[in-house]
């Protein structure tokens, strides 16, 4: 089963960049975070399945 990546669907609708242009960043404060992995030095990444409420899964 494939589940978007919520970072890429802001970025697609546009959601990453202000009325100005400016790059808008995001804090989910209320994102549980299980596990970090690490990409390279200074990257991380981790992964959460959220339920929205239509039923699709983010």
């Amino acid at each position: 089963m494939f589940y978007k990546d919520l970072g890429y669907e802001y970025i697609q609708q546009g959601l990453d960049k202000d009325a100005n242009g400016e790059k808008i960043i995001h804090h989910f404060y209320d994102v549980p975070i299980y596990n970090i992995d690490i990409i390279e030095d200074n990257y991380f990444t981790t992964i959460l399945n959220k339920q929205i409420d239509n039923g699709f899964m983010l």
